[in-house]
């Protein structure tokens, strides 16, 4: 498993079940992702069958190494944002 950079590039072999998504840099491959998501009616499809199943792609890193075929897939991570920040002055109280 390999953990793409923003700056990484990856090319999808066609449409993954309806939806088209443009070859580009893993930041805007996300960010399109995103849109998708917010402007379309069922465009949360395309995030679930990414995390679900993930897609056929070409993945290039920066780093080097030339073209390497495979999958995608989403990871969803769960964060916690306390409504009070922790201080470190907590510890002494």
């Amino acid at each position: 498993m390999i953990k793409p950079n923003d700056d990484d590039v990856l090319s999808f072999s066609g449409d993954i079940q309806g939806w088209d998504l443009a070859a580009g840099k893993v930041n805007a491959v996300l960010g399109e992702i995103e849109r998708t998501a917010a402007e379309h009616r069922d465009g949360g499809q395309l995030a679930a069958i990414l995390i679900r199943e993930g897609a056929d792609c070409e993945y290039l890193s920066v780093n080097g190494g030339g073209w390497r075929k495979g999958k995608v897939k989403l990871k969803m991570v769960f964060e916690f944002i306390p409504d009070t920040p922790d201080s470190p002055l907590d510890d002494l109280r």
